[in-house]
């Protein structure tokens, strides 16, 4: 779904920014030039943000958590 009307920008190509790298709102306007004419998706752009980054988080610590518990019971 587009997100950005003004620059076409989809919710997809919002979620992989994020995945390449991109961590703050400042961050994505620069990258795909949401929220840089009119602004009337700035607060979508920021929940999809925010929930990839929520999402990105929590996958690295249930990573990191399985590598410790590994380690510990040398398995690893």
């Amino acid at each position: 779904m587009f997100v950005c009307l003004c620059k076409s920008v989809s919710d997809h190509e919002i979620r992989a920014a994020v995945d390449n790298g991109v961590h703050s709102f400042e961050e994505m306007q620069e990258r795909l030039e949401v929220s840089t004419v009119c602004g009337a998706c700035t607060c979508e752009v920021k929940q999809i943000l925010k929930k990839r980054l929520n999402k990105e988080v929590s996958t690295k610590t249930f990573s990191s958590n399985i590598d410790v518990n590994l380690a510990t019971s040398g398995l690893a």
